[in-house]
């Protein structure tokens, strides 16, 4: 039943998924210019800014139902909903954020990340896997419900420190 209706929530969050357009980035500090092993520090920028947007947008809509691990835990039917979202959407990012650096996919590619941001590029694919896996042991009701719940809350969270560290380049 959970796998169905995680299959249910995932095909209609998919469906809704679109690229979100980016403003240009006005720092002058910031190469437009391809590097000699892939994409500018723009480029980069304007690849993770609809991962951080997708991020943004969930954490807003968990805080405003005030969930927390311990309404999930507690059975609290919306809060469930979102953490199973929240889950998806933490996959999303790890696999985008992968990507960005496997020249076998076939989109999302953009080579060596610039020296500039390589630390925060580090920074995104360690905490997106992190909440990517905490997010796949969530498994509520049940016994390990909370704990599951609340590792990943604490790995979601991280992953938002990790996109917010790519605001100089936004």
């Amino acid at each position: 039943m959970k796998h169905a209706f995680a299959v249910a929530i995932a095909a209609a969050l998919l469906a809704g998924c679109s690229p979100t357009a980016s403003a240009p980035s006005t720092s002058a500090s910031v190469s437009a210019a391809p590097t000699p092993s892939g994409a500018s520090v723009t480029q980069w920028a304007s690849a993770v800014a609809p991962l951080k947007a997708d991020w943004t947008k969930m954490q807003s809509q968990w805080e405003g139902a005030t969930c927390s691990s311990l309404a999930v835990d507690g059975g609290a039917v919306d809060c469930g909903a979102y953490i199973v979202a929240m889950g998806f959407t933490a996959d999303t990012i790890n696999l985008k954020a992968q990507a960005m650096t496997d020249s076998t996919v076939a989109t999302g590619y953009l080579g060596t990340p610039p020296s500039e941001i390589a630390s925060a590029y580090a920074d995104l694919t360690e905490a997106a896997e992190k909440a990517s896996t905490a997010g796949d042991a969530v498994d509520c009701p049940g016994k390990k419900c909370l704990k599951a719940a609340f590792d990943f809350e604490m790995a979601w969270k991280s992953l938002g420190d990790a996109l917010e560290e790519w605001e100089p380049w936004l």
